[in-house]
């Protein structure tokens, strides 16, 4: 199994290309949770607030929630996601397979992220 714990270290486009390059394989990625960074000031953060908090950083990096992360995933290819326990504010995912395909919800606010962040 790779293990990818320094996802939230790359911009958004360098992330897809990276889990895209590893689909087919066991992957588990470590990062940081933006639900528990939220937790208490917000509900679960949906996919457009997930993209509105991270362009407000700027091509730094970019922190995921559970759903984002999912459909980043599915996206990239993978068939299967699994979020695994944690206790700590980590995110902690296991993906594999491969024919997964980009969810509908995911591709309007990553468009948008992608084109404010000019990445082509």
């Amino acid at each position: 199994m790779i293990v990818l714990d320094a996802l939230h270290d790359l911009p958004y486009d360098e992330a897809m290309r990276l889990l895209a390059s590893h689909v087919g394989e066991e992957v588990r990625i470590i990062t940081t949770d933006l639900s528990s960074l939220w937790r208490t000031a917000y509900p679960a953060p949906t996919i457009e607030a997930c993209h509105a908090v991270n362009h407000a950083m700027r091509k730094q990096a970019f922190v995921y929630n559970y759903g984002t992360l999912e459909a980043t995933l599915l996206a990239a290819g993978f068939s299967e996601v699994t979020r695994m326990p944690s206790d700590d504010g980590t995110l902690i995912v296991e993906a594999r397979g491969t024919g997964g395909g980009e969810p509908s919800h995911l591709a309007e606010p990553r468009a948008m992220y992608l084109r404010d962040m000019n990445v082509r």
